[in-house]
């Protein structure tokens, strides 16, 4: 029986409302706002280098049956909602292509359950690739493993951003004092969003300061302040070395991640 308190975990919900959830947490974090057309999300940044960037969930991993039976009667649905995906896919790297066209680089930030299609159909299209490595990982935060900051190190979670998606942000530093005052150790981002999901973002040691648990006691702090005000489960997205660290924490993996790149104008 399923216990109405505690949050399905992000692989049981359907992948595009786990990216939407995750959007607008992330955007709110920094400081952008995206923009939704046929089930993908817009975002512009206006660098040279990230003018805009496009999020594309591509949901329909390895079938729920494993049976022939079940085989047989979900084989040409599945086919079909490869063909959409597809699709999908070929619209949105031609949109960013021309959006890009000028010299401008566009990312394509594409969340699914086959990252070497997405790479094949990204370097056919002219993309370069970023990352094929990252992944989106979740958790209820009732299960984050506790790290506590140790001396001679100090912590602080300040809220720094609105609704409808409040940001807080985790600050590590060494000595007494305020965050802020001199170099920061460490530090992170988590966004409140509406779903009552924590989505944390730009989870960051200084390089003198590895190695000494301030990563895990950012997380830690930015969950135990999520919970305080509401929120039940957690999303980020993950690097490699970065998920070793999530892992230890209790996170888990639900899709992989591909940052597909418009190729710069010489």
């Amino acid at each position: 029986m399923t216990d109405p308190a505690v949050p399905p975990p992000a692989s049981a919900r359907p992948l595009r409302e786990v990216v939407a959830d995750w959007v607008v947490g992330w955007t709110a974090s920094r400081g952008v706002v995206a923009v939704e057309r046929d089930g993908s999300w817009r975002v512009p940044f206006g660098h040279p280098d990230r003018w805009a960037e496009f999020v594309v969930p591509l949901d329909g991993g390895p079938g729920a049956g494993s049976s022939s039976s079940a085989a047989s009667a979900t084989s040409s649905s599945s086919a079909a909602s490869r063909a959409a995906r597809t699709e999908q896919l070929a619209a949105v790297l031609a949109e960013a292509a021309e959006v890009g066209r000028l010299g401008d680089r566009v990312w394509v930030t594409v969340v699914g359950h086959d990252p070497e299609a997405v790479v094949a159909a990204g370097r056919s299209s002219g993309f370069e690739v970023r990352s094929a490595e990252e992944s989106l990982m979740g958790m209820a935060l009732d299960q984050q493993a506790v790290r506590e900051v140790s001396a001679p190190y100090e912590l602080d979670v300040q809220e720094v951003g609105a609704p409808p998606a409040p940001v807080l942000r985790a600050t590590a530093w060494v000595g007494e004092g305020h965050p802020g005052e001199g170099d920061d150790a460490a530090t992170g981002r988590a966004a409140l969003t509406p779903a009552g999901t924590a989505v944390l973002d730009r989870v960051e040691t200084d390089d003198e300061h590895r190695r000494r648990g301030l990563g895990g006691a950012v997380v830690h702090a930015l969950v135990a302040e999520s919970r305080r005000r509401g929120a039940t489960r957690g999303l980020l997205v993950a690097s490699v070395d970065g998920a070793l660290l999530y892992r230890s924490l209790g996170w888990e993996p639900t899709a992989s991640v591909v940052i597909l790149v418009t190729p710069a104008v010489r």
